[in-house]
């Protein structure tokens, strides 16, 4: 005789599925922490490729780091990349094989509720919140990165403006941020004193990550990083003169900034 087929009790299946969602529950988190973690890795390797591209532009031109500035109304130059057609490619752009179409650290914006990009540079931020700009018109990028305009922005040094700064020995290079997380408000560069939600991003476990000038790349939180929006921590009275945007401690209007030693 063969033997008599068992078939399993709605109890017994309901059993089985109750088991596994727990199972599921359980391992959901710590592969959502998991993706983050890649994700926010990737991130700081993007940041450590620009500033590697940053260091070959600087040995090609005798110490002198590029501008993050508009030069004329005609002339348009940033960091990553150029806006000006007759300037398609410039800057560090070449040292990571970029164009135009690419732009360094840009997200180009498939505007409508979707806001899925079209066109991704291989730098840009993966956690980028591209929804955020969903109102764009389709085909406008955003940047995923900033420059620091203390440092970059020869109008902020008050200089002529085709004078390229040579920070080649700078006060402190290991303390002097070079490229922080950017929310896509500015394209190339932001003081202390912007608005912290519409400038500075801090998509990774509400922390950014910050590239120095000697090349490491930090994940800070906000109160680690000095500004000059009161409304949020890490808040200090002129800011833009502490080590972290200009590399040295001033005093301004009578008032002596401070080393900033959160991290």
């Amino acid at each position: 005789m063969s033997p008599v087929s068992r078939k399993f009790t709605l109890i017994e299946l309901l059993v089985v599925i109750a088991i596994i969602a727990i199972l599921a529950g359980m391992l959901l988190p710590a592969l959502n922490k998991a993706r983050a973690m890649a994700r926010k890795s990737a991130c700081m390797n993007n940041s450590k490729s620009i500033g590697t591209a940053m260091n070959m532009y600087i040995g090609d031109y005798s110490g002198f780091y590029p501008l993050a500035a508009w030069l004329s109304d005609t002339e348009n130059y940033h960091i990553w990349t150029s806006d000006n057609p007759k300037n398609p490619v410039t800057f560090i752009a070449p040292y990571l094989r970029h164009t135009i179409e690419t732009s360094v650290g840009y997200v180009r914006i498939n505007g409508g509720a979707s806001a899925i990009s079209t066109r991704t540079s291989p730098l840009a931020c993966p956690d980028f919140d591209q929804k955020r700009w969903q109102n764009d018109a389709s085909g406008v990028s955003r940047a995923s990165y900033a420059s620091n305009n203390y440092i970059f922005d020869p109008r902020m040094l008050g200089l002529a403006a085709r004078y390229r700064f040579n920070f080649k020995n700078p006060y402190r290079p290991s303390r002097v941020m070079m490229s922080l997380e950017s929310t896509g408000n500015k394209s190339d560069g932001f003081k202390s004193d912007v608005s912290q939600f519409d400038n500075f991003a801090y998509r990774h476990s509400n922390a950014a990550n910050v590239l120095f000038f000697d090349g490491h790349v930090a994940t800070l939180k906000q109160k680690q990083i000095p500004h000059g929006d009161p409304a949020f921590p890490g808040y200090i009275e002129n800011s833009g003169y502490t080590y972290f945007w200009r590399g040295r401690n001033e005093k301004v209007g009578g008032i002596t900034t401070f080393d900033v030693k959160t991290y």
